[in-house]
């Protein structure tokens, strides 16, 4: 009997609906839901609740995690807030509101939003569906009147959640959209900005093809990365962030000059294909500079007069000028002035070679130059 173990039994709990979602079936959410046609297909041991509609072309299952899922998509939804089951309610009534609205009949919808004005929020991409039945039963919409007071439609509002997680908020004082996280717009829309000036984007800020003319409405600020991508027709940066807290990137943009760069970028700082002029270029860039040719074959630099001079080898007509303007923030010793670098600068630069010329004297200048011409 000594060599005998004691074993426990395990009992496979139960888990409802109701223990992490509470009285679920009252919330405004699923009555919504049922006058939009879903129905509960069925729950599981692990508090899994699975609804579908007739119309819907998947069945959709709510976990006691707060993630909405589909056999064919996986998660389509997370929410690690408290009490998420009106959250995760109120994504699915977002989905498929368009298509639900058909079946609701006009008194059936005018009662519920009676009953439930907060509802309304629902209706915010469906103007005309939500105008009437403000029009008819007399209730406030005062998020809806919000966002107009700032100039946001319901589609702005749309593109913002989606872009963002639903995580940005207007700044009152500024009347600017703040970006509490990421900000990402990869869409090939065209739509550009669509009137929304942001304020200060804490995590990264991504756009794609937007067709932007304009960098006009960007954040002032952001803490991460900030980049974008193929927008052709984009051939300034004036109107872009002060200041960012990653990397910088434009690439498949037309940009002639860098005008209207970031004071201060700490990371990298990423332009494709080459500009026609350094100017504008930031004061300050924590980590290297990166010129790219279309075909994606990258000139990296460290941003300093040392840099700088490898970049006068590689890109003499587009360097040359800017060092001018640089020439005296420094002490210009031998090992920069060598033969090669001193004809470069006067080959490309005539007004660059004059300033070193009044800080070293015309003639050794001139000698220095000819031996670089020469193959020295």
């Amino acid at each position: 009997m000594r060599h005998l173990k004691n074993f426990k039994i395990f009992e496979t709990k139960i888990v409802t609906v109701e223990d992490w979602a509470g009285a679920w079936q009252e919330l405004p959410e699923w009555k919504l839901l049922l006058l939009m046609g879903f129905e509960i297909y069925d729950t599981n041991k692990n508090g899994t609740l699975t609804i579908y509609s007739s119309y819907s072309g998947v069945k959709l299952r709510l976990t006691s995690a707060g993630y909405v899922r589909t056999s064919s998509q996986g998660y389509v939804y997370q929410d690690n807030g408290k009490d998420p089951m009106p959250r995760m309610l109120g994504y699915v009534i977002g989905r498929f509101i368009k298509k639900g609205i058909l079946g609701i009949s006009i008194d059936d919808l005018d009662a519920f939003m009676k009953a439930n004005p907060d509802m309304i929020k629902y209706l915010m991409e469906l103007p005309k569906v939500r105008d009437g039945v403000l029009s008819r039963t007399g209730i406030s919409d005062p998020l809806g009147e919000f966002y107009k007071k700032y100039g946001l439609t319901p589609s702005i509002v749309k593109w913002l959640d989606k872009s963002t997680g639903k995580n940005w908020t207007i700044n009152e004082s500024t009347g600017k959209i703040d970006v509490a996280l990421h900000f990402s717009s990869m869409d090939a829309n065209k739509l550009g900005f669509r009137g929304v000036k942001f304020g200060e984007v804490y995590g990264d800020f991504e756009i794609g093809d937007l067709g932007l003319t304009s960098l006009e409405g960007s954040p002032e600020k952001v803490g991460g990365s900030f980049r974008i991508y193929s927008n052709s027709k984009l051939t300034s940066l004036k109107g872009g962030p002060l200041k960012v807290g990653g990397n910088f990137m434009c690439v498949e943009s037309d940009l002639f000059s860098l005008e209207g760069s970031p004071l201060k970028v700490e990371g990298d700082f990423t332009i494709r294909p080459v500009p026609a002029s350094l100017f504008g270029a930031p004061l300050e860039i924590g980590g290297e500079f990166k010129l790219s040719e279309r075909s994606w074959k990258e000139f990296r630099i460290e941003w300093n007069l040392e840099g700088w001079i490898e970049g006068l080898k590689k890109y003499p007509v587009l360097f040359a000028p800017f060092i001018m303007d640089k020439v005296s923030d420094f002490d210009l010793d031998d090992k920069y002035l060598t033969p090669e670098v001193m004809f470069l600068i006067r080959k490309n630069s005539p007004e660059a070679f004059a300033s070193i010329s009044k800080k070293i004297g015309n003639d050794q200048a001139s000698t220095i130059a000819d031996l670089g011409e020469l193959g020295f």
